[in-house]
């Protein structure tokens, strides 16, 4: 059975007049100490956003609410009913920077997230500097053979060497004998030279010369001959032999053929070739050529037919067979 209120008793906080007072567990409301405690440390509003300025109004202290406690929990501290926080001293406001500070920028200190302060260069691995090094080398040594190149071709243009000049002054076959299908002669000529050059010395070795019939493919003899020098706006002469080659003969229809000139006309039309290289010299380069001379339809007279020694029959009025060149 309930008791009635009794009128002396004064009122909680939370309840209304007429209403009667509510049952539970909540613990007692805070004291007259907890309340003063309350007005003299008020609780600060939260701090200013980003800016400088408030984005929402300064929030105002709501009524006290009696409000439950958990079992081992102290009770919540807030504003008792009617009282209001004091105010901010003069010249200061909530969000007033006491420090002097300036508040930081809008977006933070980097405005682009993604930016990095400016470092120093990487460290280039010891690879890295052997390989540049082997490329400058590399790099010379290309422009040296093109500048040495280009010299070349500058001087070769400007001091180009003149074509020596070849010319057959005698030409003789002795021994001549074709028994059997069998040859066997030697030949012997003499060449004169000339350098034609007023200031390129000219050497010519390697020396070889072929005797051949009809074909310069098929050549009949050969040998192999001594260097010779000629200086400049000078001239030599040159001897030449050759002999049959060992173990090798032409074949059967040339040795009849040259059978029947010698014995019918009393003469057989030979031609020799003369490969050799030719260094042309001066005080400062010189040039190498690979040169070859062709004699050509060199008329060996026989006389009387069935001799055996033939000699080299000149044009009317003709000291010298002239020789074709050709350079490589």
């Amino acid at each position: 059975m309930a008791s009635s209120p009794d009128p002396d008793q004064p009122k909680r906080h939370g309840e209304q007049e007429g209403s009667s007072p509510s049952i539970s567990n909540s613990s007692p409301p805070p004291s007259d100490d907890a309340s003063r405690s309350l007005e003299s440390h008020p609780q600060q509003p939260p701090p200013l956003a980003t800016g400088g300025q408030p984005d929402h109004q300064t929030p105002q202290p709501q009524p006290y609410q009696q409000q439950s406690q958990a079992v081992g929990y102290p009770p919540v501290i807030g504003y008792p009913p009617g009282h209001q926080p004091p105010p901010y001293p003069h010249g200061y406001g909530p969000y007033t920077n006491y420090g002097g500070a300036p508040p930081p920028p809008q977006g933070g200190y980097y405005s682009n997230p993604t930016y990095l302060p400016p470092q120093g260069p990487p460290a280039r691995p010891a690879g890295a500097m052997v390989s540049g090094l082997a490329r400058g080398i590399l790099t010379a040594i290309i422009i040296l053979v093109v500048l040495s190149a280009i010299f070349s071709v500058f001087s070769y243009t400007i001091v180009r060497p003149k074509q020596p000049i070849f010319r057959l002054a005698s030409f003789s076959v002795t021994n001549f004998n074709i028994s059997n299908a069998v040859l066997t002669a030697s030949w012997d000529a003499k060449m004169f030279v000339e350098n034609p050059n007023h200031k390129l010395t000219a050497h010519f070795d390697r020396i070889q010369n072929y005797v051949y019939y009809k074909d310069p493919g098929n050549y009949l003899a050969f040998n192999s001959d001594s260097p010779v020098s000629v200086g400049t706006d000078a001239n030599t002469t040159m001897t030449l032999r050759a002999w049959m080659i060992n173990n090798e003969q032409p074949n059967k229809s040339l040795l009849e053929e040259m059978e029947n000139d010698r014995k019918s006309r009393g003469s057989v039309r030979f031609g020799m070739a003369i490969r050799l290289i030719g260094t042309f010299r001066s005080s400062s380069w010189n040039v190498v050529e690979r040169i070859q001379v062709s004699c050509q339809d060199i008329t060996v007279t026989f006389n009387p037919p069935a001799t055996t020694t033939g000699n080299f029959t000149r044009t009317a009025g003709d000291t010298h067979k002239e020789c074709s060149i050709y350079v490589a």
